[in-house]
């Protein structure tokens, strides 16, 4: 399985459009796939009270981070985000993914923690995220 199928991604944005249902959403090694950051991506837009997501170790890469952000850029709530990996065989996300998820940090006020440890970052991805967070007073980058 490499990732998870779109029927089970699918009632998360039919939670999320009910506030009280949806503040913290853990979907840590789920096989997820570019394709279903794809899908989520459009829920974590619309999950007002959402407040903390956990994506690590769902093999996202490159593609899967920048189908993601997408949805980040519109999230008013989000206060904490891991993608972190912990798993060697997960497929990591490099400079083209921190330079995405960098974009959406920028806009993303709410977002004051993010772990991305464990990634293919390299000097180019690290120093992206850096700068998308340099002056934002008590934001804990994991890196």
């Amino acid at each position: 399985c490499t990732s998870l199928p779109k029927t089970l991604i699918l009632p998360a944005h039919h939670a999320c459009a009910r506030p009280y249902l949806c503040a913290q959403l853990d979907l840590s090694d789920n096989f997820l796939g570019p394709e279903g950051a794809a899908v989520l991506a459009p829920a974590i837009a619309v999950c007002v009270s959402l407040t903390s997501l956990s994506l690590g170790d769902n093999h996202l890469g490159d593609d899967g981070v920048e189908a993601l952000s997408i949805g980040l850029k519109e999230s008013k709530s989000l206060a904490m985000l891991d993608l972190s990996n912990r798993f060697s065989s997960s497929t990591a996300f490099g400079p083209k993914g921190a330079a995405a998820l960098a974009s959406a940090i920028g806009v993303m006020a709410s977002l004051t923690k993010v772990s991305v440890s464990g990634n293919r970052l390299g000097k180019e991805g690290k120093a992206v995220l850096r700068k998308a967070v340099k002056g934002r007073s008590g934001f804990e980058l994991q890196l």
